[in-house]
């Protein structure tokens, strides 16, 4: 199954961007280079200016990571969202084999329950590569102390954004039985969240309303550097998540889908 290249592609990507992170750091001081990095730029993707002492090369180097890594976080999260979740449901629609599968012992609230789990299982999956692929970079390869709790919770709320995003395609599919419709409405919603976050930093106004899109809660710097985390981004993720995809059970149980 396609989806099941999405873990192990992923793991990969951050494998290699860490070890030529991790190079590059023994033979070059990054230090200079980052702390030139416009913060406007970096605010946009949710990653905070972080000034790095002179010659700490491990901290440049996971400061390094986490801009390259956790900077597109929420992009590969939502397009992860996009290519997986909406056909979980509006595949066997879009081939005519939902009726065959309705026909056995089981409940329309149960099929879609089902196809959660499954997409459940793929986020879990792609948050632990995440984890496993930077730890080898950092320890393996760099020898340096493996931030576990940051990592940890950073790849935690990667998946919960995922599932956040998932769970938003999974709602418009079974609304209007289309996977096309399901990926269109993620790739919608992630481009109002970055736009909206992008003019909050340069419009003071805009910080209240800023509150809706998911980039105000994602802080990887705070995560992974300094292992700090809120209470609000898992709660807000969570809740999205949860929210979606119980009403993706009722409009996929009371939909007609002659």
């Amino acid at each position: 199954m396609p989806a099941l290249a999405w873990p192990l592609g992923w793991g990969v990507y951050v494998f290699v961007v860490g070890w030529s992170v991790i190079i590059i750091s023994q033979t070059l001081d990054m230090t200079q280079f980052l702390n030139s990095l416009p913060s406007s730029i970096l605010q946009a993707f949710g990653i905070e200016r972080f000034n790095v002492p002179g010659g700490d090369r491990r901290l440049a180097a996971l400061y390094y990571l986490t801009v390259n890594v956790f900077s597109t976080g929420l992009i590969v999260a939502a397009i992860f969202a996009m290519f997986v979740a909406p056909g979980l449901i509006a595949r066997e629609v879009d081939r005519g084999t939902i009726d065959t599968l309705l026909a056995r012992p089981l409940s329309r609230r149960a099929y879609v329950f089902t196809r959660f789990i499954f997409y459940l299982g793929m986020t879990a999956a792609l948050a632990t590569s995440t984890v496993a692929a930077m730890a080898l970079a950092i320890g393996a390869v760099g020898g340096f102390t493996v931030p576990w709790n940051g990592l940890a919770s950073a790849a935690a709320l990667f998946g919960l954004a995922a599932l956040a995003f998932g769970s938003i395609g999974l709602a418009v599919s079974a609304w209007r039985l289309s996977t096309g419709a399901g990926t269109a409405a993620v790739a919608v919603v992630l481009a109002f969240m970055f736009v909206l976050n992008l003019a909050a930093s340069a419009v003071p106004w805009l910080e209240g309303p800023s509150r809706l899109s998911f980039y105000t809660y994602w802080k990887p710097v705070e995560l992974v550097i300094r292992e700090q985390v809120g209470w609000d981004a898992p709660l807000v993720y969570a809740g999205v998540a949860v929210g979606f995809t119980a009403l993706a059970i009722e409009i996929f149980a009371r939909r007609d889908i002659a």
